[in-house]
């Protein structure tokens, strides 16, 4: 029984150290504000490829390696699949109809994205994964 509450613990401090690397990921992509944006006819694999590339030039962090700057983007096809960096599926030709705004956060243009393209994102305790809605 003592094991017991011992794993609970252990599992509770888990959770809650997972839902801090979230708030962390979910301010750094607030804090990371992008001058402009226009996408029209855009893949989504070209505009994930673009605000990646924008996250890393403009994370606010100076003191991060490069290859630690901006925010991991992963893609699944289905829940439960292995992510993927880049997607590997008819997903990844999915166009933006139009997106063109100005000073707008990460946080706000990957939910853009996503909404325009048929995707879901979700905050991981590394990153953020994005599939497809069903």
């Amino acid at each position: 029984m003592g094991g017991e509450s011992g794993g609970r613990k252990a599992s509770k401090r888990q959770r809650k150290e997972d839902d801090a690397a979230q708030a962390a990921i979910r301010e750094k992509l607030k804090s990371i504000i992008i001058p402009k944006v226009d996408f029209e006819g855009t893949t989504l694999e070209e505009s994930v490829d673009f605000l990646c590339l924008r996250m890393a030039e403009l994370d606010p962090d100076p003191d991060l390696e490069p290859t630690q700057r901006g925010v991991k983007v992963g893609f699944r096809v289905a829940a439960g699949e292995d992510i993927f960096e880049r997607p590997l599926s008819e997903w990844s030709s999915r166009r933006i109809r139009d997106i063109a705004r100005n000073d707008v956060s990460a946080w706000e243009l990957l939910y853009e994205i996503a909404r325009e393209t048929g995707m879901k994102v979700e905050i991981t305790e590394t990153g953020i994964e994005m599939m497809p809605r069903e």
